[in-house]
């Protein structure tokens, strides 16, 4: 766990670093820092300590037993996706018949990802992935040397971060951001000697806002097996205070289709991550887009097929259904010497995956009443650059895009809000389940948005400037 004071910096090379970033000229603004120096430093008694969610791939993930690094440092020891030994330790565990909770594998999260290691030709390379936004809300260990930054005791500190196995399923993070904010309210109501009630502000990045949304609602729940809803009992949100998502994709985003059926890397930055490694981890399945917004058409048919219906994924051998990936699910499965075995438990996965997927989509698009008056809902998202809406079925198991609209590369503003006008008949206002206490549109990429200053200065404002009701 990273601790820090929030918000006492914002000069020199962090500052040059977030505007170079955002495509900002920063010596042209005022100085940041100096704006919130003094609202930092009042008493953490006033104002309420904050946890930074990061969202997907945006923790590190390291091997328990050997602490080689799964994802987020490749530029020293670290497991390969295309070595056999090595690819069960980067997928998910897969069995026929066992719930997805109960399929551990040998990895776990080791502190939120603030830059991204690797190496071109015995070049080593870096590039900033968390660590501006980590650092602006105070997270210490983020905090630029020499930036004349303070740090306090543990106990005293104003911001934290909650780091995730991002592979798993969102239900089951859930469960572990309940016992973290648990433990870290008792840890801090210990410290400062006071038994009174404690709330957060909570500033959650991409799929981190999802997780944020289902804590809120569901506590901390599993999904049920059978693929009904969870029980709504908004227990996460008594402790909460102020949840910001920033471009979360709450309708959903085409790339975690396109992530599931291609695979990720093969290039000079990352290994190449196999379709079917991918298939194991129940989070992208999460993120798939939603059947109402027509994210995909198929030539000749009218009605859109659904992104969840496994029937669909067999007749595309898309992902785990694609007969012509057994090389790698020998890599996977060791254990199973026959190849019809093998796809029967891949199958099993499979469907296993889009059943929780469905359940978790259908918990988050009805906001169930009895949401608490004290909780507020912020968003900060992209819509200024071109961003896939709907992809085509070309052939079997082929896609490409054939709609795009606003959002942020990755997120659609539509996708941001849950705007129930996309795939559907214009309106004048925007239709969503959701109410937001803020909205803010932020010119940036998927990750950019982060560090944008309009962000982190809007973000600061809230929660250290915004006039108490």
């Amino acid at each position: 766990m990273r601790v820090g004071l929030l918000a006492r910096r914002r000069n020199g090379a962090e500052a040059d670093d977030a505007a170079s970033a955002a495509g900002d000229d920063w010596d042209e603004r005022s100085e940041f820092g100096g704006i919130y120096r003094h609202a930092a430093q009042q008493t953490l008694a006033t104002r309420n300590p904050v946890i930074v969610i990061p969202g997907i791939m945006g923790s590190r993930l390291v091997v328990k037993t050997e602490r080689r690094s799964i994802w987020g440092d490749f530029a020293n020891d670290h497991v390969r996706p295309t070595v056999a030994g090595d690819a069960g330790l980067i997928a998910l565990p897969m069995a026929a018949g066992v719930p997805l909770d109960r399929l551990v594998g040998e990895g776990y999260a080791d502190g939120s990802l603030a830059e991204f290691r690797t190496k071109f030709a015995g070049i080593p390379l870096r590039r900033r992935v968390y660590g501006n936004v980590l650092a602006a809300m105070g997270v210490q260990g983020y905090v630029e040397p020499g930036d004349g930054a303070a740090t306090e005791a543990v106990g005293d500190a104003a911001a934290y971060e909650f780091d995730y196995d991002w592979r798993r399923s969102v239900d089951e993070n859930a469960i572990r951001l309940q016992r973290f904010i648990k433990h870290l309210a008792r840890f801090i109501r210990s410290h400062r000697r006071h038994r009174e009630p404690l709330r957060f502000d909570i500033v959650a990045h991409s799929m981190g806002g999802l997780l944020l949304r289902y804590y809120l609602m569901y506590g901390g729940q599993l999904l049920p097996y059978d693929g009904s809803p969870p029980r709504a009992t908004w227990e996460g949100a008594a402790q909460v205070e102020n949840a910001i998502l920033v471009g979360t994709p709450s309708g959903g985003s085409i790339e975690a289709l396109q992530r599931l059926l291609t695979g990720l890397g093969g290039n000079v930055v990352l290994p190449n991550y196999d379709p079917a490694i991918l298939g194991t981890m129940p989070s992208l399945y999460q993120l798939l887009p939603r059947l109402r917004h027509r994210p995909l058409e198929v030539e000749g048919q009218a009605a859109p097929p659904d992104p969840l219906d496994p029937a669909l994924w067999e007749a595309q051998g898309w992902g785990l259904a694609d007969a012509g990936r057994d090389g790698t699910l020998v890599h996977l499965l060791p254990g199973i010497a026959s190849a019809g075995e093998r796809r029967r438990v891949a199958l099993d996965h499979l469907r296993k995956c889009l059943t929780s997927a469905r359940a978790f989509q259908a918990a988050l698009d009805t906001v169930p009443p009895g949401r608490p008056p004290h909780l507020r809902l912020y968003l900060f998202a992209g819509d200024t650059l071109p961003t896939p809406a709907a992809v085509g079925v070309t052939g079997r198991g082929a896609v490409r895009v054939i709609r795009r609209g606003a959002g942020d590369r990755v997120v659609l503003r539509s996708s941001a809000l849950l705007d129930e006008r996309a795939g559907g008949p214009w309106a004048p206002r925007v239709c969503s389940p959701l109410v937001w206490d803020g909205v803010t549109f932020v010119p940036g990429t998927h990750l950019g948005i982060t560090h944008h200053p309009v962000t982190v200065d809007n973000i600061l404002y809230l929660l250290l400037e915004r006039p108490l009701d």
